[in-house]
This record gives C-alpha cells, sequence and structure tokens, in this order.
C-alpha cells in the first residue's frame, strides 16, 4: 500500500483486496469530518454500472472498491447505506437487470445494504434547462451523504468519464438521452443539482480506446480520493495522459470559473502519468 497526498486529493497504488481495503480506510478516516454526525443518515454510494460487463473489463466499478468503501461505514456505525445506478438506455430499454447480472444483490445481501436501479426507482422533476426537465431518483435527492464511485474510462463522446460523467447514471430511464444535446454543459448542469459529497475513483483496471463500454481493459492498479469533483476529475484525467481542456466539460468548468486557481498548483504536483489511448483511435 502506497499513498501520496496531493493536497486535498489523495492517491492510492494498490494490488489486490486487502490493499484497496487498507487504503479505502485509511484514506477516508483522514476526511472523517465531511460524514454525517447522525449514524442514521441515508448514505447514497453510486457506482458505474453503465452496462454488466465485469469490473475486470474496465467497465463497471469494482467490487473490491464498493466491499472496502461499505466496510469503512459499517466501521463507523452508519447503517442506512444504499447501492444505486441506472444502466444505460440499451439495458432498461431491454429490461436487463444489471444489478443481478454483476452480482451486487448478492454483495448487498451479503453487507446488509440496499440496492436500486435507478431506472425503475420513485422519481421526481426537475429542470437541468429551460427547454428540458428531467427525472431523478427521489433517493438521489433526499440522501444525506452521497459517495460518487465511478470508475476511469474513455468515453468516446465525453473523452474521458469519471466523477461528473457518473452523474449521468442518476436520470432515470431515456432520460439519459437527453444530456447527449450538449454534453458539457448538461453534465456542469446535473452537478449542480446534485453535488456528490465525496469522490472515491475506481482506478484499479481502467478503459481505454472507444469505451465507454466497447474499449480495452487497462490496468492501473489506482484509487483516487478527493472531495471536489471537478478537481478530482482534472487530476485524473493529467494522471492518465490527458491534459484536462481535453475533457469538453472540464474546459467549459474553466471557462466559466467553476475551477478555483489553487487547483491549477495541485495539478503541477502531479508528476506520475500513465497514458490511456484516445477514444477516437480505436485500438479494437
Amino acid at each position: 500500500m502506497n499513498i501520496i497526498e496531493f493536497g486535498e486529493i489523495s492517491l492510492a497504488f494498490c494490488r489486490g483486496i486487502d490493499d484497496v481495503t487498507q487504503s479505502i480506510g485509511k484514506i477516508l478516516e483522514k476526511r472523517i469530518s465531511f460524514f454525517p454526525e447522525d449514524k442514521d443518515a441515508l448514505i447514497l454510494l453510486k457506482p458505474n454500472f453503465n452496462n454488466d460487463l465485469n469490473a475486470l473489463f474496465g467497465a463497471t466499478t469494482d467490487l473490491r472498491v464498493i466491499v472496502a468503501v461499505i466496510s469503512f461505514l459499517k466501521s463507523i456505525g452508519y447503517k442506512n447505506i444504499v447501492i444505486g445506478d441506472g444502466p444505460n438506455v440499451g439495458y432498461f430499454h431491454a429490461r436487463i437487470n444489471v444489478i443481478k447480472r454483476l452480482a451486487i444483490d448478492r454483495l448487498a445481501e451479503k453487507f446488509g445494504v440496499e440496492t436500486i436501479d435507478f431506472n425503475f426507482a420513485p422519481t421526481r422533476e426537475v429542470r437541468l434547462d429551460n427547454q428540458n426537465r428531467v427525472r431523478i431518483p427521489a433517493v438521489v435527492l433526499d440522501r444525506d451523504f452521497f459517495i460518487n464511485l465511478p470508475k476511469i474510462k474513455t468515453h468516446n463522446e465525453a473523452q474521458l468519464t469519471m466523477c461528473l460523467k457518473n452523474l449521468v447514471g442518476c436520470l432515470a430511464g431515456f432520460d439519459k438521452r437527453k444530456v447527449h444535446d450538449d454534453i458539457p454543459g448538461n453534465i456542469l448542469k446535473l452537478y449542480r443539482i446534485i453535488k456528490p459529497d465525496i469522490q472515491i475513483i475506481d482506478g484499479l483496471i481502467g478503459m481505454e480506446g472507444y469505451g465507454p463500454s466497447r474499449g480495452v481493459m487497462k490496468e492501473l492498479g489506482l484509487i483516487i480520493v478527493g472531495v471536489d469533483p471537478l478537481l478530482t476529475d482534472s487530476f485524473c484525467a493529467k494522471l492518465v495522459g490527458f491534459d484536462y481542456r481535453e475533457v469538453p466539460y472540464l474546459k467549459l468548468a474553466e471557462e466559466r470559473g467553476l475551477i478555483d486557481p489553487l487547483h491549477y498548483q495541485i495539478l503541477d504536483e502531479l508528476k506520475i502519468k500513465f497514458q490511456l489511448q484516445r477514444p477516437e483511435k480505436n485500438i479494437l
């Protein structure tokens, strides 16, 4: 286990379940003040379950990360924990149970937590912009604490999918398609509505090439933890060989003054670099 601190960002190098569990526990212990004092608070875990491909393909959030987070939460007394996501519209249309296929239901039963498929959950309608209203599951809006558990993957439209792109899974059913009219702008609008409290990025096995589902796995062995999703995404982009301005929603965030100037200092400190194949070059 090797953890390096970059301001408010923690970067852990992990090899196996013990490293993952110990690293996440140690990092979250330092951020204990961010968690609710009420142990009955509703804690929502939002992984990336965009499809039913195993995490070893680099497609979905690794079960080792989810287990480590639940174990930490249980160890400090939280009982009301929900794992939720809304798989992509193809799986929704075909009524494929991604949570069951990925064995998340069995994991939840073992640890005594709940699962929710956002595509079929009770929702509330919110205004995304003047033209679009979207349905967001009530549990997303009513939770007391939101833990974002994205995967590092290249993306053929957004360039990279990490913290903010992971929020698209919080839209119910076909409403996800509305985001694709203007991915950069709509991702930032979703962020304004949802605002996750902490980001724990699964970089154990990423995906490169034609992501988010047809790329090739890339073993990285990383866990990245941050609070600010814009900073965390910018950090991760540089970590995997992208200038954050190559990621359209991060470039737009900078243009709108949403990226704190102090972030640049943290990005300058990062000298470690991996290299993910860009999505426009399909390595298949």
